[in-house]
């Protein structure tokens, strides 16, 4: 199964990651348990890289088609966890893309 972390350089989201990459399996679309065969890991920026080699870092918003694009691809077996979101600043900054 391939995992999907928008958010993935936050506290949150490095936080979930690492946890489920500790256990090592999810819930898959048959109710079974699935190994983790690989991550993504989306933010604009990364405070700390994650030392995993299932691990992907992507540098990016995720407002930009392409990076989803990319990133999703024609990928079939896929669990995102969206944990994106724009700090308080950059919404006064970016007020229409905040909405």
């Amino acid at each position: 199964m391939k995992v999907i972390i928008t958010g993935g350089g936050g506290f949150l989201g490095s936080q979930l990651a690492t946890k489920i990459l500790d256990k090592g399996t999810l819930t898959g679309p048959s109710g079974k348990q699935e190994p983790i065969e690989n991550m993504v890991l989306i933010d604009a920026r990364f405070s700390v890289p994650q030392s995993d080699d299932r691990v992907q870092e992507i540098t990016g918003d995720i407002s930009d088609r392409d990076v989803i694009d990319s990133t999703i691809g024609g990928s079939t077996n896929v669990s995102i966890f969206h944990l994106a979101s724009m700090v308080s600043g950059e919404c006064e900054e970016r007020y229409d893309d905040a909405l």
